[in-house]
């Protein structure tokens, strides 16, 4: 590997991927990018003429190649002290670990399948088994911590978009100590094909980060995200206090946030309040209540609206379900309550839902008559999820505890993530109702 004097992280997987210290021309953060349309290595990326667009990619329409080259993207110096990154790529794999100076760490796919990592100034094996043949995207992901000057891999060979798996068992420590993120970078002696590549300012300390996977979720563009639910659950739904807007799953829904982005968390169908991203931090608009008092449940129904450019959202979990209602592997039963409301206190009846498992139908939902107050006349829209706003209404029966759909008991499978509205007729505030996912 070259030598960078400035180098503040260097991440090397494959041919070479550095985390590094130029700062010529420079972005702010979140910032992602596809390499998409007519792409040039101008500010804030910096590469030489081996680095060009290439039609072999793993997101989108196109990527880039890097042939005895580099590829480094330029973050706005002395500003980010904690920062998450991304990139994908086909990989060159190497024989040897290679020279490195002036980095505070790095990583290569070696020729056996194993992944090397250069922490506290030496190279070491965190991982073994990766696929190393020529056509295979590997995804990777680095938590960087300036503050504790550690930082952790993840990485999975699965389709793009999938959770990666945590590489260390222990924070690895940077082998030259540096105070701020500046760069992040991929350097190849043999071509190498690049895509999907990114980083977002980050909250947690890589310390207090112990979670084993983590979820890349790409934000569009300038573009509204209606009934988003949460791409992962981390375990912030289950230690006190972090399940806020204020806190850690409200961090975690900051990082691929931009200033004057807004997120919509829906209480009744006419109720919801908004909180904007200003001066760093969740605002709350309006009358909305402080972000402190809002929790966010599995359930909750939250939308977004996004401007500027495409970015990533960084969601670390080791419990609970992920989007597609799967539940994760030894992951504990999270139990919880979720109020629904009734016509008293000023609610108009309805409440809110996204249900995060899969279930056989809707009758397989706790939503049948609990504690006997729902009566017949109550109501549960589903929404269709091949038509977004399009809803299938069912009626209670209460003479059979049973949600109908006309005259006949529904039999439709919901998908994980299911929307839903459930209008109740009762006079009473809420009923609560325990759920365990």
């Amino acid at each position: 590997m070259k030598s960078s004097v400035g180098k503040a992280l260097c991440l090397s997987a494959v041919a070479m991927f550095l985390i590094a210290g130029m700062t010529l021309g420079s972005t702010s953060l979140p910032y992602a990018s596809g390499f998409e349309g007519a792409w040039t290595a101008s500010d804030p990326w910096t590469a030489g003429g081996g680095v060009a667009t290439d039609p072999t990619h793993v997101s989108g329409s196109q990527g880039v190649s890097i042939t005895n080259d580099s590829l480094t993207l330029s973050m706005t110096p002395a500003t980010y002290t904690n920062v998450w990154m991304q990139v994908w790529a086909r990989p060159v794999v190497g024989a040897s670990d290679p020279a490195v100076s002036s980095v505070s760490g790095a990583f290569y796919v070696r020729d056996d399948g194993a992944l090397r990592v250069y922490t506290g100034g030496s190279w070491t094996t965190i991982g073994t088994g990766l696929p190393i043949s020529g056509n295979q995207w590997l995804g990777f992901i680095v938590h960087a911590d300036y503050v504790e000057n550690s930082f952790d891999i993840y990485y999975t060979s699965g389709s793009y978009g999938t959770n990666m798996v945590k590489m260390n068992a222990s924070p690895l420590a940077f082998a030259a100590a540096a105070t701020q993120a500046t760069s992040f970078g991929v350097e190849s002696g043999d071509k190498a094909y690049v895509d999907a590549m990114g980083a977002s300012k980050g909250f947690v300390p890589v310390s207090l980060t112990s979670a084993s996977n983590v979820r890349a979720h790409e934000f569009a563009a300038a573009a509204s995200s209606p009934n988003f639910l949460l791409p992962v659950y981390s375990t912030g739904y289950t230690v006190a206090g972090q399940n806020l807007l204020s806190t850690l799953l409200g961090n975690d829904l900051r990082t691929g946030m931009q200033t004057g982005d807004e997120i919509k968390m829906y209480g009744t169908i006419n109720e919801y309040w908004t909180y904007q991203i200003s001066g760093g931090a969740w605002a709350p608009v309006g009358g909305a209540p402080a972000p402190n008092a809002m929790a966010i449940l599995p359930s909750t129904v939250i939308q977004l609206a996004r401007g500027g450019s495409e970015t990533f959202g960084f969601f670390p979990y080791d419990s609970a379900l992920n989007v597609e209602g799967r539940r994760v592997t030894g992951a504990p039963a999270y139990t919880t309550t979720i109020d629904l409301y009734g016509t008293s206190g000023g609610h108009s009846g309805f409440t809110a839902v996204n249900w995060p498992t899969a279930a056989a139908t809707v009758n397989a939902l706790p939503f049948n008559n609990p504690d006997g107050n729902f009566v017949t006349g109550d109501r549960l829209f589903l929404e269709n999820p091949s038509v977004p706003g399009a809803y299938t209404e069912h009626w209670f029966d209460a003479a059979n505890n049973r949600w109908m759909y006309w005259a006949a008991v529904p039999g439709t499978a919901l998908p994980g993530a299911a929307h839903m509205w459930i209008k109740r007729t009762t006079a009473d505030v809420v009923e609560p109702v325990s759920v365990t996912f």
